[in-house]
């Protein structure tokens, strides 16, 4: 049993030395080529029928959420989305 704890603690103090000499994600991840760059040209019609066109919110926030009808989560964040914009629609975010 003695023999069991002592390699239970080896193999911890093994796994916890890893961890904290590990190399932090921050170098590992991929950088968007798109970072910096101008949105591409989008048009066409909203979800309330109205012409759409991206030049319109020039200069401003816009937060795109992409979503499926079947999703439960996509479906029960769409309220708290809707009252974070109508929060902050001063600051022009769209």
């Amino acid at each position: 049993m003695r023999l069991v704890s002592v390699a239970i603690g080896v193999i911890l103090l093994a796994f916890i030395a890893v961890l904290a000499t590990r190399e932090s994600g921050d170098g590992t991840a991929s950088k968007s080529p798109l970072i910096g760059e101008l949105v591409p040209k989008v048009t066409g019609e909203s979800i309330n029928g109205t012409d759409f066109d991206v030049d319109d919110f020039y200069n401003r926030w816009v937060l795109v959420n992409f979503f499926a009808s079947w999703c439960v989560p996509c479906v029960r964040e769409h309220p708290q989305l809707a009252e974070w914009q109508a929060r902050n629609k001063e600051k022009g975010i769209v």
